[in-house]
């Protein structure tokens, strides 16, 4: 009632434009909708008294061809176009954001005989969306709606900028230590392997991740006949570090290449170990492959990784090797211990780890060894792995 009252006496124009702002200011009152389809009407009218036309609305007008798009992006300028038939000279686009009441109008422009388009400002297009509609203007002025309408607009989704999400590179630290007799547990013939080891895996094809450990090798042996015959062994040692890359040829493929240096007591030695894998990182997989060690020998390797279980996964691995203790010592050997190789045995390993959460694995090994029937013996080991 206040506002009517202080437009007693006032324009038609200082009407319509007090009863959008109150609509604007006052969204949730029963009467905002009707102020502003009443300042609508007065604008109609005031066009029409201006060109000294009737305000009845114009027979012909109508839209020939109109796609409505259902959703922009916000950021985009959507722009539309429309094709009228009939005798008309222009079009105005009518837009307000969702929620609001008040139309933002605008002129369209003339793209060819009856075509007219026109932009959705930057400032309107924002989420949750905004409302449009359409009309023509014919010759003489008068306005009529050939797209929607004031009271039924077309409704236009806007969504949200997607935010970009950091790229997340997986981490894991792992710690393993594996032993190994070969020998009925006499004490001649055994090996112990500790290794440590920091990855990144950053992506399936490609370089697919990178690790990077140390590890310490301490190990006894020697050949058959000194071992079971003569009763003389050789101690090996062997401290080192490595840096391993692995590459994705598919998404199912993958190489994996580690260079390792070491000191041992005779002083700097290498290696190196390589593999193919059948199969993702992330999934059951196959790896198959081989190690040299300087100054502790030779190892073929084929590990099977079952991931078929969500909480409980499980390693099976197969080696034949030389190791520990296969390389020949030089003639400087002191008296009373081993100067030959070792003989190629087979081992045997099955690992089952637990997950007491889903980046956090324990597990335990267990395996058997032997370069022949009467020289074997058993293993076993544990490993803790965490990702994050």
């Amino acid at each position: 009632m206040a506002l009517f009252e202080s437009l007693k006496g006032t324009d038609l124009y200082t009407r319509a434009r007090a009863y959008e702002q109150y609509a604007q200011k006052h969204p949730a009152t029963r009467l905002a909708r009707v102020l502003v389809e009443e300042a609508m009407q007065i604008r109609r009218l005031l066009l029409a008294v201006s060109t000294g036309q009737p305000t009845a609305p114009v027979e012909g007008l109508r839209a020939r061809s109109f796609s409505a798009p259902n959703a922009i992006v916000e950021g985009q300028v959507p722009s539309l176009g429309v094709e009228v038939l009939g005798p008309a000279k222009g079009a105005i686009l009518f837009v307000r954001k969702s929620g609001d009441l008040a139309y933002v109008s605008r002129p369209m422009v003339a793209a060819g005989t009856g075509y007219f388009r026109s932009d959705i400002s930057l400032e309107q297009a924002r989420a949750p969306g905004v409302e449009y509609f359409i009309e023509a203007v014919g010759p003489d002025g008068r306005g009529q709606a050939v797209v929607g309408s004031d009271a039924e607009p077309i409704k236009l989704e806007v969504q949200r900028q997607p935010t970009p999400r950091a790229e997340h590179y997986e981490v894991s630290v792992t710690m393993l230590t594996d032993y190994a007799d070969w020998n009925r547990l006499k004490g001649n013939d055994w090996a112990w392997q500790t290794e440590g080891s920091m990855g990144v895996r950053i992506t399936d094809v490609g370089l697919r991740a990178v690790r990077s450990g140390f590890g310490v090798y301490r190990g006894e042996g020697g050949s058959l006949d000194e071992l079971d015959k003569l009763g003389v062994s050789r101690r090996v040692g062997l401290t080192y570090g490595y840096l391993e890359a692995e590459f994705g040829v598919s998404s199912f493929t993958g190489l994996i290449a580690r260079g390792i240096i070491g000191l041992q007591e005779s002083g700097v030695t290498g290696g190196a170990q390589g593999f193919i894998r059948l199969g993702n990182d992330k999934s059951t997989n196959l790896l198959l492959g081989g190690e040299v060690l300087g100054g502790v020998g030779l190892r073929g390797i084929t590990e099977l990784d079952l991931n078929i279980f969500e909480r409980v996964p499980i390693v099976l691995r197969t080696e034949v090797t030389n190791q520990p203790a296969g390389e020949p010592k030089s003639s400087v050997t002191p008296v009373g211990q081993s100067q030959e190789q070792a003989e190629v045995g087979a081992r045997a390993i099955a690992q089952i780890g637990y997950r007491i959460v889903p980046t956090f694995v324990v597990a335990v090994r267990g395996s058997y060894e032997g370069r022949t029937i009467r020289h074997a013996g058993p293993g076993g080991g544990a490993a803790v792995s965490y990702q994050w």
